[in-house]
This record gives C-alpha cells, sequence and structure tokens, in this order.
C-alpha cells in the first residue's frame, strides 16, 4: 500500500516551490537539496486547498506557483493614503521650495594637517632621509 502523502513548500526566488511527497526526507530530494529546509523554517507544510490540489494532480513533481501577480506588488508598494485625503490630493502637493542658503547648512573647510617638520627631522636628522645606512631588508647600503 502507498504512503500518504503530503504537500510541502519552499520559496525558491520569485516562485514557491511545492510537491507532493511522502515525508520531507522525499520532498528534500525533489527539490535537490542536502540541507534540511525544515529545521531552518525556509520549508513548510501547506495548508492551502488549491496549492495541495494542484500538488496532488502531479506527486514527486515539482510545482512552480508564483509569489504574487504584477497588480499585486504593485498594490503592495503603493502607500495607503493619509486620513482625510484622497490618493490624487497627496500627489499634487507638493513640499514648498525653501531658498537654497537656509535650507543648507554652512560647511567649514577642514583644518590643514599639523606640521611634521619637527618630528621628521627628530626621525631622520638634519638630511630627511634615514639616519642608519640599513634600507630596512637587514643588507646594507652601497
Amino acid at each position: 500500500m502507498a504512503r500518504a502523502l503530503k504537500v510541502f513548500s519552499t520559496p525558491a526566488g520569485f516562485v514557491t516551490a511545492v510537491v507532493a511527497a511522502p515525508s520531507q526526507k522525499a520532498a528534500l530530494e525533489a527539490w535537490g537539496v542536502r540541507e534540511n529546509l525544515f529545521a531552518s523554517g525556509a520549508a513548510k507544510v501547506v495548508d492551502d486547498p488549491a496549492l495541495i490540489a494542484r500538488a496532488l494532480a502531479s506527486p514527486g513533481e515539482i510545482v512552480r506557483v508564483p509569489i504574487s501577480t504584477d497588480a499585486e506588488l504593485i498594490a503592495a508598494a503603493t502607500p495607503p493614503p493619509a486620513a482625510g485625503r484622497s490618493a490624487t490630493q497627496q500627489s499634487r502637493s507638493k513640499p514648498k521650495a525653501t531658498s537654497r542658503g537656509a535650507s543648507m547648512p554652512k560647511i567649514e573647510p577642514p583644518e590643514p594637517p599639523p606640521d611634521r617638520g619637527p618630528l621628521t627631522r627628530a626621525e631622520f636628522g638634519p638630511r630627511g632621509g634615514p639616519t642608519s645606512t640599513c634600507t630596512g631588508n637587514g643588507r646594507a647600503r652601497r
């Protein structure tokens, strides 16, 4: 007797991959993944009757379901209108322009770096070069 099929889903980019399989392990094999997506919460058991019917029509095969339509994406991206104003009234009102000098903070030029002359003379001597005959790699200069 065949085992009862369960329907599992996981997001895969812009679609949801839905599969009817006898176990979570079989679902992971159908998706071609090695890690346990169920333990991390990336995969779950489907409870939507429409998705269950679509997956059970072709058991063991991945059914790709778009996450949303263009209309749903546009509706989700559009903010709801403010209370008391329609969307057209809200889009027509623009912030009033202010004078440029009043809105921009004054930026002071950065301070010049401090004079390193005394430090350089203390480190390298009056001629400004290294005082030892070593070049830094362990060999003597010629």
